[in-house]
């Protein structure tokens, strides 16, 4: 009802300006007319115009009209649109300060979870780094107590399988290899996790000397051969007469060849083939130990760097714990070198690894 009643008093107050106006037109154009003609009188022209006068005055008069109408609805328009506007604005700053002191609210709540988070984050990580070092500690303290009795096994086995090989009899001979061959592989058991502690603590070093990559794979090939034998698995070696030699860690190096083929034996049905051999690759050496044996599925490949990773054999059986080439890759990174490995079930695998002739001081992505 409000609304209606301003409607219609802008509509009578457009129209009573207007006629104003043209009124005030109509006596404008009959001075006009009277200063121009004087042999007529003012009020005569004012109330007895000529006949085309009359009609050019109706004609102003309702052009003015009509556009003072138009004007005045203009201005009220703009008026209250401008109105609307200020309405809106005060209304859109009610809202932006209304929502800025709920978001400082939310801000505050947020800041405090966020505390909450990092001391209890805080208090997690205390205690994950409590029980890793007690892990660490109980680990070495372990390898050392096992190392303690292996140390004479060692020797005693070894001074057995001299005295045997002298004496000539092949069962016995046979026996005392078994032995030997079952305490080095639980002494290398026992260096897997004291290299395992080393390497939770970051303590694992490199000692870097010049080295014979191609006497290294001889070396390391006449000490896993015996083992081979037992299974009726041949070792073939495919090697170039010489090889630029690569700075690196000769033992650390030795150890991740023995693994790869300690492996490849393993996983290698009696009567197979294992493949060693060593090539020049981009600036450094390319070793790759193919086995014809039980493979790898897609699954197992995608975990088989992990630690405490292992692969099932139900021919051999199953040892290890799961460290051997997770601490290999580790090594050969830390040499500045690559590890990977391509494996088809049931038709073998094939672990390689590709060292540089020098380790670069870039970080190697």
């Amino acid at each position: 009802m409000r609304k209606a009643i301003k409607k219609i008093t802008s509509y009578y107050r457009a129209i009573l300006i207007s006629s104003g106006i043209a009124l005030f037109y109509w006596l404008f154009e009959s001075l006009i007319t009277f200063i121009t003609f004087e042999e007529r009188g003012y009020i005569s022209h004012l109330i007895y115009p000529e006949y085309h006068e009359l009609w050019m005055r109706l004609l102003g008069t309702f052009i003015i009209f009509v556009s003072s109408i138009i004007i005045q609805r203009t201005l009220t328009k703009h008026k209250k649109s401008e109105e609307r506007l200020a309405k809106l604005s005060n209304e859109l700053e009610n809202v932006v300060e209304k929502r800025t002191e709920e978001l400082k609210i939310t801000v505050n709540e947020l800041r405090k979870l966020k505390s909450i988070l990092e001391q209890r984050v805080e208090q997690k990580t205390r205690a994950i780094t409590k029980q890793i070092n007690r892990r660490i500690l109980y680990t070495r303290a372990l390898v050392h107590e096992l190392k303690t009795p292996i140390s004479p096994l060692l020797v005693s086995s070894n001074l057995l399988c001299s005295i045997v090989n002298t004496k000539g009899d092949e069962s016995l001979i046979q026996l005392a290899q078994n032995i030997n061959n079952a305490i080095n592989n639980l002494s290398r058991r026992i260096d897997e996790l004291l290299d395992f502690a080393k390497y939770e603590m970051g303590i694992l070093e490199l000692k870097y000397t010049k080295t014979d990559f191609v006497q290294l794979v001889g070396e390391v090939v006449s000490l896993v051969t015996p083992k081979a034998k037992v299974y009726n698995i041949t070792i073939n070696t495919k090697l170039p007469k010489t090889l630029p030699h690569i700075n690196c860690d000769k033992d650390r190096l030795q150890q991740v060849l023995l693994n790869l083929l300690d492996n490849a034996i393993k996983y290698t049905p009696k009567n197979g083939s294992i493949m060693l051999s060593a090539k020049k690759r981009d600036s450094g050496i390319l070793c790759e130990v193919i086995d014809n044996g039980i493979g790898i599925d897609n699954k197992q490949q995608r975990v088989i760097f992990d630690f405490y990773s292992k692969i099932s054999n139900k021919e051999k059986g199953l040892s290890g714990l799961g460290l051997g080439l997770p601490l290999s890759k580790m090594i050969i990174e830390k040499h500045g070198g690559k590890m990977y490995c391509k494996s088809e079930e049931e038709k073998g695998s094939n672990f390689a690894f590709w060292l540089p002739y020098y380790k670069p001081t870039y970080k190697v992505i």
